[in-house]
Order: C-alpha cells, then structure tokens, then sequence
C-alpha cells in the first residue's frame, strides 16, 4: 500500500527545519560528539560494518563538532582538561573560529591557570578583533599567571594595532561603541555576527550543580537589539575591570536609560546584582557537560 502524505511537503520540510534546529541546539549531540575525541573508532554505515580508517572517523567527529557551532564549546572546554582530548579540542576550537569567540571570551574570567592559558592561546590564534579588549586588559595588567602574560605580549608584538581615536578611553569603550555605529556595513557585520553566534550569550557560572561551567543563553525576540546587549556586555566587563571607567558608565547609562552610580564600589554593585538578576531570569540552556 503506498504511503500517504498527511501534510503538504512545504509543512513537512519547516517541521523537519524545526526538528534539525532543535538537534543542533541540544548540548546532548555536542557532549556525544566531544566525547569520542581522543578514542580510535571506525565509521559504522547503517548495516553495523566498519567503513574507512579510524583518522577519517576522527576527521568526520571533528566536521561535525565544528558544524554545530558555539553550542560545542562547553564540552570542548571540558575536554582542554583532558590530557587525551586536549589536542584535538585545542585544533577544532581554533578551526571554529570566529564562531567560538564569544564563548571563549567568556572563559577568560576562569582563574584555573592551565584552563586560562589554552583559552588564551586559541584566542590568539584565532586573532578575532572582539577579543582584543580582553587580550590587551590582560597584557596591560599585573596578571599573576607569567605564561598567559607572555602569549598576549608575544601576540601584541607581532600584531600592530591601530591607534583608537580617544586613546585616553578603553579598549572596551571602543569596541561597545563600535556596536553603535549606523553605518550600514557595520550594521550588517552586526546582523551577521549574531546570526554566526547562534544568538548565543555566555557567562562562567561557579554555581551550577556540577561545578564551575560555561552556560549560555539564546537572546529571543523579546530580548533588546544584539547591538545592545553586546554594548551592555562590552561595557559590563569594562567597569567590572576598571570601576572608574566613566566612557563604559555612560554609555551604559544609555542602553539602561538610567544612570550608573559614580562612585566606584556603588557602581560594581549594581553591575554584579544586575548580571545576577539576569542569571536567576535567564537561566542556561546548556547543561554542562
């Protein structure tokens, strides 16, 4: 008896959309994906035999691992900690690139010395322009860690960078400000970056029940502009960096619509009881691995 469609192919297709969208966005496939890293298995095709050398299986994990995106990046920076694993997550973060940037930036705020120097690292290889606030507050600071200072150094010595137009302001201010840019190039860069990120927020969380993780969140229609919440971000860490930064304090001002207090400790507080506010709302779609 043949088979009858029950709905028109155009639905069939957005249902089976829907369902891909959904399975790219479930941290079970990236955690069974990473998992496999280190381990030599071969192919299996759909009548259970072994098909092709184990480094095209190798091969073929990692595609697929990059292919999802930031979604991956959790259980990738899980396996950075793993000695069989290490080189691996290391090369696929680093062919992810500019995809992996955000979630990475974010793994920064770690103190795990070992962690902090592989995320470092993979930034600078990566030599994505949004990390560079980051990179150059690192080089520009005491860091306690002499291994991650020597990776910035190297890399700003190696990479000339352009002189910002108000130098007496920080490098967060300049890239929060270039978010609010109406030109339409930067506008579309913008639109691309989100679309690229999985519309894709994150933050290390050290309270979720398996310990310290990267969780990230989908920023929804409901949610402000990308342009925003990315100048909210930007300007969020700079004060969090540098309480007297009154560039990033005004122009925060600005996507909040109220002001953010002068005095410096003043100021930390509201940051840091507005990103827990933001936290208890939106909680982490990613379950650590």
């Amino acid at each position: 008896m043949p088979l009858l469609l029950t709905l028109p192919v155009g639905a069939l297709r957005q249902q089976a959309s829907v369902y891909r969208q959904s399975l790219e966005r479930d941290p079970r496939l990236a955690n069974s994906l990473v998992n496999r890293l280190g381990k030599v298995e071969q192919m299996v095709n759909f009548q259970g035999k072994h098909v092709g050398p184990p480094e095209e299986s190798k091969e073929l994990n990692a595609n697929q691992i990059i292919a999802l995106g930031p979604i991956a990046v959790p259980a990738l920076i899980v396996a950075l900690g793993k000695p069989t694993q290490r080189e691996q997550a290391r090369t696929i973060l680093i062919k992810m690139g500019y995809r992996a940037v955000l979630p990475l930036i974010a793994v920064l705020s770690k103190t795990d010395p070992a962690l902090l120097q592989e995320t470092v690292a993979i930034l600078v290889a990566i030599g994505d322009g949004r990390a560079l606030p980051y990179l150059r507050h690192i080089a520009g600071s005491s860091h306690g860690d002499p291994e991650v200072k020597r990776i910035v150094t190297d890399f700003f010595s190696r990479r000339p960078i352009a002189k910002p137009a108000v130098p007496e302001f920080s490098p967060f201010f300049h890239e929060a400000l270039r978010y609010r840019s109406d030109a339409p190039s930067v506008q579309l860069a913008v639109q691309e970056e989100r679309f690229a990120a999985g519309a894709m927020l994150w933050h290390w969380d050290a309270t979720t029940e398996v310990g310290p993780a990267l969780v990230g969140w989908i920023a929804t229609q409901a949610d402000k502009p990308w342009h925003d919440l990315m100048t909210e971000r930007l300007c969020l860490d700079g004060l969090l960096r540098n309480p007297d930064d009154l560039a990033c304090r005004v122009l925060l001002s600005q996507c909040w619509g109220s002001p953010v207090p002068a005095e410096p400790q003043a100021a930390i507080r509201m940051i840091t009881d507005t990103i827990d506010a933001a936290r208890r709302t939106r909680p982490g779609i990613l379950s650590p691995p």
